[in-house]
């Protein structure tokens, strides 16, 4: 807690509430859509967003932090099994057993990360905008041009692993946008390639929207934030 709160983000103490994302995107997202939201930036109502740069047991010093002070502390999640399954397991190591999927200060996405979340619920043309404010109009076509049937980066599979060294199994196949989803495919590999270049871009692009048509997980975060912290 020392190292990886205290140290860097002292600020935290003066805190109202806490807000712990994974990635980037989230990072810079949640923060500005929250001022959308509510019309108040987060710092004048005491708001601290803060990304962990990763999942897991990376949460659990700043969880450590805000039980020990009586902070209330807030988690937007990525939904993939494993994430949710260590989410839990250091959730529960801090507050004792909890239903994370009923819980007033969990945000869990569904079953996805932050970008394919925003694409499952029909923000595309968002995410599209913002590509093409950055690289211009044919940079997704020329992007699937330029990869078609190359590599796909490894992927850690849910095989048992090996039996002989023990690590675990990856495995990686061609790229093909043929799929009905192709375009689609194509786009979340641009953001993946420059999350912190785009990040600001989506976020700009969702800010264009009536507080009311935000992400329906957004705006669930932000309304039990609202609740838990009494705004």
């Amino acid at each position: 807690m020392q190292r990886e709160v205290i140290h860097s983000r002292g600020e935290l103490l003066f805190s109202k509430a806490i807000v712990l994302s994974e990635g980037e995107t989230e990072e810079q997202s949640l923060p500005q859509l929250f001022t959308k939201y509510f019309g108040n930036n987060e710092f004048s109502m005491g708001i601290n967003f803060i990304g962990v740069s990763g999942s897991g047991a990376k949460y659990r010093p700043f969880l450590s932090f805000a039980h020990d002070f009586n902070i209330p502390v807030f988690v937007f999640s990525d939904g993939e099994i494993n994430t949710t399954k260590e989410l839990k397991k250091n959730y529960d190591k801090i507050f004792g057993e909890t239903d994370i999927d009923n819980s007033p200060n969990i945000t869990i996405l569904d079953r996805t990360d932050f970008e394919g979340y925003l694409f499952d619920s029909g923000f595309a043309k968002s995410i599209e905008n913002a590509i093409v404010e950055i690289d211009g109009t044919d940079a997704i076509d020329k992007w699937i041009n330029k990869k078609q049937g190359t590599q796909e980066k490894s992927r850690k599979t849910d095989q048992p692993p090996c039996e002989t060294c023990k690590q675990p199994i990856f495995d990686s196949s061609l790229r093909d946008y043929s799929c009905p989803d192709g375009r689609k495919k194509a786009m979340l590999e641009i953001l993946d390639a420059k999350k912190p270049r785009y990040a600001q871009a989506v976020t700009e692009q969702l800010c264009k929207l009536d507080s009311d048509k935000l992400p329906p997980k957004i705006i669930e975060l932000f309304e039990k934030i609202k609740v838990g912290r009494i705004l």
